[in-house]
């Protein structure tokens, strides 16, 4: 007679564990091998889009910098009464003096890092303006900053006594943002940069955001016809590309349909060529910017894959749909976690070890996290029995069905008082050579 080890699996079966543990490892190492090679990928690309980024940023700042066709419209010292229109239709006001403009946007040597579109100083108010044709909730962030350079340009070019002991008057500044994205956006919304702070900060910025695409704040429009014009336009080349015809054909055909009675009109077919290139370059950039944040977000859910966080929270992080990301997974050899994979494990020991302790299935569910299928599944790889019900609790019905069958109880009754069903009743009946009495 063999002699008792003490384990019931016997030396064998503690060698084919051990090896299956140290396959289990290498596999492990191999995954730990992989994720660190991907991880200095990123770093590499993240290093690379950097760069691009800051390219980008810094791109108005070359001498090939073109202006946009917004801020060669509305604010070009040459046509004063165009901007001072504007601003009489977001105001309210009346003005008629286009000499009471002063234009003081950033753009000199000293600040070749940060431009703004538009700036300029009327009566004691410092407006600052913004054209943006992207949705962009972080603009009181911009405004603050340009802020603080356009007040440091000011204080340095007129009389200003920063340290005098006297109060010294400063213009107020009006911040607005002329949108018009493609993005359903109200016709006038408030951006302030304490919604970015908690909902207070101590440097609070507010930043009137104004829809400008053509039909939009038809007050306004009415009040302003070079800006009603200018919607017209882009409304126009829109319409055009949606034809079928590239940018350059699509500005074309807009100038050429605009009506003969627009202010604007001469200013732009005299300067068509140059106004051609600036929505070509705007195109562009945008077109570059969309993916280069594109490409970060893939990048940021490949490292997650990696890491084998969850499909929900890579989602949530990297802002792709969850189409995208299994389409990169499926590229880049990664497999997809519904739940976190250090999560998965956890939940997959816990439910080894109930099916182990013959728990039922239901109550496996409910305590590992995970769903039936999985559960059945780890059941059959490890050669273990799934409990529809609890193993123990079983064991008492199916005894006490064998004792009313020996009273010759009928099926109905067993049925009623075992706590087994039907099935599992004339299954046992079977087993035991038992005629079930109807």
């Amino acid at each position: 007679m063999a002699k008792d080890t003490g384990f019931p699996q016997g030396k064998e079966g503690l060698d084919k564990e051990l090896n299956e543990l140290k396959q289990k490892c290498a596999e492990l190492e191999k995954s730990l091998t992989e994720a660190q090679d991907v991880e200095k990928k990123l770093k590499k690309k993240n290093s690379e889009l950097l760069k691009k980024n800051q390219k980008l940023e810094n791109k108005d700042i070359q001498e090939e910098y073109k202006d946009r066709v917004f801020k060669f419209i509305f604010g070009n010292p040459e046509h004063k009464k165009w901007t001072l229109s504007l601003y009489n239709a977001i105001n309210g006001t009346q003005y008629t003096d286009e000499g009471m403009i002063r234009f003081n946007t950033i753009g000199d040597a000293v600040y070749m890092s940060m431009k703004n579109d538009i700036s300029f100083i009327i009566s004691s108010e410092m407006q600052v303006w913004e054209h943006q044709s992207t949705y962009n909730p972080n603009m009181p962030v911009r405004f603050f900053v340009y802020g603080g350079r356009l007040y440091d340009k000011y204080t340095k070019s007129t009389k200003f006594r920063k340290y005098s002991s006297k109060l010294q008057p400063l213009p107020r500044a009006v911040c607005i943002c002329f949108y018009n994205g493609l993005k359903e956006q109200p016709e006038e919304s408030m951006l302030r940069l304490s919604d970015a702070c908690g909902g207070h900060t101590g440097y609070e910025t507010e930043v009137r955001m104004l829809n400008i695409n053509y039909g939009k704040n038809k007050r306004i429009m009415d009040a302003c016809e070079p800006l009603r014009e200018y919607a017209w336009l882009i409304d126009a080349i829109r319409c055009f590309q949606a034809a079928g015809q590239d940018l350059t054909d699509a500005v074309d055909a807009a100038v050429d349909a605009m009506p003969d009675g627009f202010a604007t009109k001469g200013f732009i077919v005299e300067n068509r060529a140059e106004i051609k290139d600036m929505f070509l370059t705007e195109y562009n950039e945008k077109e570059e910017r969309e993916n280069l944040i594109e490409e970060t977000r893939e990048d940021v859910a490949l490292a997650m894959l990696a890491k084998g966080n969850s499909l929900a929270d890579i989602v949530e992080l990297s802002q792709l749909d969850e189409e995208r990301i299994r389409e990169l997974a499926l590229l880049n050899g990664m497999e997809i976690h519904e739940v976190d994979a250090t999560e998965q494990k956890k939940n997959e020991v816990r439910a080894l070890a109930m099916l182990r302790d013959g728990r039922p299935l239901g109550e496996i569910v409910k305590y590992s996290g995970l769903g039936e299928g999985r559960i059945r599944e780890l059941a059959l790889l490890n050669g273990m029995e799934v409990h529809e019900v609890d193993a123990t609790k079983q064991k008492e019905n199916e005894a006490r069905a064998l004792a009313m069958f020996a009273k010759g109880m009928p099926f109905a009754d067993i049925v009623e008082l075992s706590g087994l069903g039907e099935t599992e009743i004339r299954t046992l009946a079977i087993k035991h050579g038992i005629s079930i009495i109807e």
